[in-house]
């Protein structure tokens, strides 16, 4: 949402209109300028401008008087909207403007955005107390500048690109002199050692281009320092130049300043190393390892196909075998005729490859430790970075990361839809349900309809018994239902089925059907059977 002070009230009706289509947010958005105008700073250009708007979306708008009855939806968010205050109506009503511009018109997008967004702003103008970040505002005013571009006949569209420079420094009579140069990519191979260079790092720039005029803007992505010296620590220092006097100053400084590391720089100065830099021969080792591990991999490669004898730790006990080599996934896992075996994963990994016909080894990680057990993220990479190097784990790291906040995004959106879907439900299921397990029936929806995993059951049990009332066999169902529709796991299945016993007025005979398939023949068998549950009895 735009606003940081919107209270429960305002956000419940903002997730409502969020299932609007781009025409009835517009619509709404007039009615309430119209009908429920709650000061009189308004004026008749909001309206006109939504109106035009309106206007290009439907081509008879302008051509039929509009009855706002017939659109039930919007006259329920409307009264809904006259129950909140004086503050909480302005915030919804910019929250409802916001989400108008969020919404993809397609083809008009240009000409709607950019009456759309003069409106916006006005309304920002006439109440400025309202809490936006600065930011939002700072973008819808470029995208403003943007579309007006864009719809402006013979105009330049802006353009921003962004370009990527190294920075070189020298030594200078007091400071360190810089050298500034755009360069293609962040290769510090690519960087030409003249002799005299401190270091270098890279940074991003920003820029507008707006026809035959370019704007500046900020630098930002700086690399860490790359220096072409050795690198000391404070103790390495005083056991160096302690009882030089020439060196006090830069020992104090150290001391005084926290700087745990220096570099002395071919160019002979001292420069302070902090986390993440590095000198040019680390940077060199660091890719090295990475290097020497694509080296086993291709040689790894050559011999698919022959068999091949393996040393690999699996949850702590040691595993010796023999196998055909299938494929080679670099820094991932080797796959054999009959398995896949990580390099270094969770709980496994190889320590050892031979050619059998040979005894040739073809890959050796003298890293993996006797009984290698590990399964945390943090302790697997550890572990990587002692023999595939920092470079690629770091890549492995990110990619994780990203597929984790992923996961937890589309986790929350699959929550969020179905809290919004809980009401719907619920109505939905009651002209299903056995009359007596209608009160039941709103418990059980309302408790399974605040997540995106449980929910499926909700709407899994709906679909099966609109299948029932059609007459549709109960396997049918299930395959439309279960495997089509929802494609649901085990347990979804399972708490479908417990439900349907319950709720479906042909419940009894789809629970004996449903056990049935999983070999209980007893009539008299209370409950359903859990296909993901195993459970295991003594004969």
């Amino acid at each position: 949402m735009l606003l940081e002070n919107n209270t429960e009230r305002v956000m419940n009706l903002v997730d409502i209109i969020d299932d609007l289509n781009g025409i009835n947010k517009v619509r709404l958005a007039i009615h309430i300028l119209e009908e429920n105008c709650f000061s009189t700073k308004y004026d008749e250009s909001f309206i006109r401008l939504l109106k035009e708007v309106l206007g290009i979306l439907d081509s008879n708008y302008k051509k039929v008087i509009t009855n706002f009855a017939k659109y039930k939806n919007l006259l329920f968010i409307s009264a809904k909207y006259m129950e909140l205050s004086l503050l909480e109506k302005q915030n919804f009503l910019v929250e409802l403007l916001f989400k108008i511009f969020q919404y993809d018109f397609n083809d008009e997008e240009p000409k709607i955005k950019c009456i759309w967004l003069l409106l916006f702003i006005k309304f920002i103008i006439v109440f400025p107390a309202f809490n936006t970040n600065q930011l939002d505002l700072f973008d819808i005013l470029v995208n403003l500048c943007y579309y007006i571009k864009r719809f402006s006949e013979g105009g330049n569209i802006m353009e921003k690109i962004t370009k990527t420079y190294v920075e070189k420094i020298y030594r200078g009579l007091l400071f360190s002199e810089s050298s500034i140069k755009e360069v293609t990519e962040r290769n510090p191979m690519q960087i030409e050692n003249d002799g005299k260079m401190q270091g270098f790092r890279f940074y991003d720039k920003e820029y507008v281009v707006d026809g035959e005029k370019t704007y500046d803007g900020e630098k930002s992505n700086y690399s860490r320092w790359i220096y072409f010296g050795k690198r000391y620590s404070l103790d390495e220092i005083k056991a160096k130049y302690g009882n030089n006097p020439d060196y006090r100053i830069l020992i104090s400084n150290m001391k005084c300043n926290g700087y745990n590391y220096v570099c002395h720089t071919q160019a002979g100065s001292f420069l302070p190393m902090e986390e993440g830099d590095m000198t040019f021969a680390e940077y060199i080792a660091k890719h090295s390892k990475e290097k020497n591990a694509i080296r086993m991999f291709e040689n790894l490669k050559k011999h698919i196909g022959e068999r091949i004898s393996y040393k690999a730790w699996w949850y702590g006990v040691e595993q010796n075998e023999t196998d055909t080599l299938r494929n080679v996934n670099y820094f991932s896992n080797i796959e054999t005729e009959h398995s896949g075996i990580p390099f270094i994963g969770c709980g496994s990994a190889i320590s050892s490859i031979t050619l059998e016909e040979t005894g040739e080894e073809l890959y050796s990680n003298p890293y993996i430790e006797y009984g290698y057990d590990r399964r945390s993220p943090e302790d697997i990479e550890d572990s990587k970075r002692k023999f595939f190097g920092d470079v690629i784990v770091d890549k492995q790291r990110d990619r994780r990361l990203k597929a984790e906040e992923e996961r937890n995004k589309a986790i929350e959106r699959a929550d969020l839809a179905a809290k919004k879907a809980k009401y719907t439900l619920m109505k939905e299921g009651l002209t299903l349900v056995k009359p007596e397990t209608a009160e039941e029936w709103l418990q059980f929806a309302d408790n399974n309809s605040n997540d995106g995993y449980s929910v499926f059951v909700v709407k899994a049990t709906i679909s099966m018994m609109k299948k029932f009332e059609e007459g549709i066999s109960f396997e049918e169902a299930e395959q439309q239902v279960y495997n089509e529709e929802l494609g649901l796991s085990g347990f979804m299945a399972g708490a479908t089925a417990n439900a349907l016993s319950h709720f479906a007025k042909q419940g009894e005979e789809y629970r004996k059907y449903w056990n049935k398939q999983y070999g209980i023949e007893d009539s008299e068998e209370k409950g359903t059977v859990n296909p993901a549950v195993l459970t295991i009895r003594k004969k």
